[in-house]
C-alpha cells in the first residue's frame, strides 16, 4: 500500500537531513576561535581543560598568557625559575650579598667560633657558642643557639651577628693584630628568629696536654632572621646554609 505524506512534513524532513549532513562535514575543523575539537591546541580556543592555548607552549604550565613557567617554580612575575627560593630583606645591598653567603671566600674557625665574610670583607656573619668548660666533644654532639630567646634541645648560650662595613673579620681567630686595621662597622644586625647549630663530626687529640680538644664539625643556620640594631622592624632573612667539615677546638696564640 502506498503511503503519501503531507507536503509540509516532507519539507521539514528534508531540512533536518540537510542540516545533519552539513554538521558532519564541519566536524574536526581546527579554526581559530572555535572550541569543537577535543584536544586541539588552536590559539584562542578553550575546549580542553589544562591545554596550552593561551599563547604559551609549556607542558604543565599555569596557562598564564605568554609565561614560560616550569612546574614547581615560585611564579614571580616574569621569571621562569625552577624551585627557586626567595628571601625577604629590607636592605637591598645586604640581600644581594646574602644570596651568595655559602660561597663567601673568607672563613675563620677556632674554639667554638665560626665567621665568614665576603672577599671585600664588607659583609660578615659570625656565630659563637659558649660551651661549658667541662665539655668533652664526641662525634654526634650538638650545640644549638635558639636565636628567638626560646628553648631547644642541646641548647647553649652564644651569639650571632651580621655586619656591614669594612675590614670586618680582622679580629676573627687572629692574635697578630696591627694598629689601624680595626673593623669599621656601619650596620650591625642582631638575630630575632631561627637557630644556629654546630655538630661534631670527628674528634682529634688535645691541642696541647690538658688543652682543648680539636674537632671537625658542621655549622648550620635555619630560619634565621636578623634585625638592624637601633631600627626595630628593619629585618633581613638569612638563607638556610650549612658549612661542612670545619676545624674547631684550637685557639689562637
Amino acid at each position: 500500500m502506498k503511503i503519501e505524506l503531507p507536503l509540509p512534513l516532507l519539507l521539514v524532513l528534508g531540512l533536518l537531513v540537510a542540516g545533519s549532513a552539513c554538521s558532519a562535514s564541519e566536524r574536526g575543523d581546527d579554526d581559530s576561535g572555535d572550541d569543537d575539537t577535543t584536544g586541539d591546541d588552536t590559539t584562542g580556543d578553550d575546549d580542553t581543560t589544562g591545554d596550552d592555548d593561551s599563547g604559551d607552549d609549556d607542558s604543565g604550565d599555569d596557562d598564564t598568557t605568554g609565561d614560560d613557567d616550569t612546574t614547581g617554580d615560585d611564579d614571580t612575575a616574569g621569571d621562569d625559575d625552577t624551585g627557586s627560593v626567595s628571601t625577604t630583606c629590607d636592605d637591598a645591598a645586604l640581600e644581594a650579598a646574602l644570596a651568595g653567603i655559602d660561597s663567601w671566600s673568607l672563613v675563620y674557625t677556632c674554639g667554638h667560633f665560626f665567621s665568614t665574610a665576603t672577599a671585600g670583607n664588607d659583609f660578615r656573619l659570625a656565630v659563637s657558642f659558649t660551651v661549658p668548660s667541662a665539655t668533652t666533644e664526641t662525634v654526634g654532639m650538638l650545640f644549638v643557639l635558639a636565636l628567638d630567646g626560646g628553648t631547644v634541645q642541646n641548647q647553649v648560650a652564644g651569639s650571632l651577628e651580621v655586619q656591614a662595613g669594612s675590614n670586618l673579620s680582622y679580629f676573627d681567630c687572629n692574635d697578630a693584630l696591627e694598629p689601624g686595621m680595626e673593623p669599621q662597622i656601619s650596620q650591625d644586625w642582631q638575630p630575632i628568629a631561627g637557630t644556629a647549630t654546630m655538630e661534631v663530626t670527628s674528634v682529634g687529640g688535645e691541642s696541647w696536654p690538658g688543652g682543648p680538644i680539636l674537632f671537625s664539625g658542621d655549622l648550620s643556620l635555619s630560619g634565621v632572621t636578623v634585625q638592624l640594631l637601633g631600627q626595630p622592624g628593619t629585618t633581613c632573612e638569612v638563607p638556610d646554609t650549612t658549612w661542612t667539615s670545619q676545624s674547631f677546638g684550637w685557639l689562637p696564640g
